[in-house]
């Protein structure tokens, strides 16, 4: 069910939704499904039980927690929660990584930071320890988007079949339609 949120006291943890039936939900900080924290004004979907609202995700993210165009930097690469397409996967993770990392090659190969017997060098290896955190959230939000555990990740252990397995799964395929256990479908909800 759509509905919109009334308020939130973070001190205890609980809020009301007013529902799109016109009726009052409360709800549970533990039910609300984002990164974003829950303020007035906020239109979600969530799942009604009784006069309680569980499962809460929210459509419309705070002006505060995002740019423009609704676009939140800072949870892109950085939570785990909710689901990414594959077009901010290739675009904002894959692309960017993997040009910055040829410009950082290149730059300690000028410097004479480079080893070429184990293929790295001091600022290239600096970024690819930096860059394990956002590719494992975006990873998991991709998984999240095809409607797997972000623990699916792992089977990247698997060699070389493991490897190609994800790439195609979080690069190549699209995610389930409408929502799914980890929230609404990002493009339908424009994040």
């Amino acid at each position: 069910m759509k509905g919109k949120v009334i308020g939130f006291d973070s001190r205890t943890g609980t809020g009301a939704i007013e529902g799109e039936d016109g009726l009052r939900y409360e709800f549970s900080g533990t039910e609300w499904r984002s990164v974003i924290r829950p303020e007035a004004g906020v239109q979600v979907d969530f799942h009604p039980e009784g006069q309680m609202a569980q499962a809460i995700f929210p459509v419309q993210a705070p002006a505060a927690a995002r740019d423009g165009d609704g676009f939140s930097w800072w949870a892109f690469y950085f939570s785990f929660r909710g689901r990414t397409t594959r077009k901010p996967y290739w675009l904002y993770l894959i692309l960017p990584v993997f040009v910055i990392s040829i410009l950082l090659t290149l730059l300690d190969v000028g410097l004479g930071t480079y080893n070429a017997e184990t293929g790295g060098g001091l600022f290239s290896g600096l970024f690819s320890l930096a860059a394990i955190w956002p590719s494992l959230a975006i990873g998991a939000r991709r998984c999240h988007d095809r409607g797997r555990s972000g623990w699916f990740q792992l089977i990247m252990l698997i060699p070389l079949i493991g490897w190609i397995w994800l790439l195609v799964e979080i690069g190549f395929l699209r995610g389930t339609e409408g929502p799914n256990r980890f929230g609404p479908d990002p493009l339908h909800t424009g994040y």
